[in-house]
């Protein structure tokens, strides 16, 4: 069974998906305001998360280095709120 599991933290929507066989599988960083997919790339002199559809830029970072620390973080973030949710729904049905 595959499950959408979704962190917002400032003004981003981290999305994965998560089944049996493929484990947690990160898809997309969306823009909490409008749900557009950020690109994750620098491109600019700003090294940010920002969207381009409604213009915010939620997170601004001094280094590239720092900008994919913090996407790491999140992803790891969530992948633990997925595995405690798991435990917990494991227990209740024990």
């Amino acid at each position: 069974m595959q499950m959408k599991i979704i962190r917002s933290v400032d003004g981003l929507r981290f999305v994965a998906e998560c089944d049996e066989s493929r484990g947690f599988t990160p898809k997309a960083i969306e823009c909490v305001l409008c749900g557009r997919t950020l690109d994750t790339r620098v491109q600019t002199v700003t090294i940010s998360l920002g969207c381009s559809e409604c213009k915010t830029i939620p997170q601004i970072f001094w280094s590239e280095a720092q900008m994919h620390v913090f996407i790491a973080e999140n992803w790891n973030a969530l992948r633990q709120q997925r595995s405690h949710a798991r435990t917990k729904n494991e227990q209740q049905s024990g």
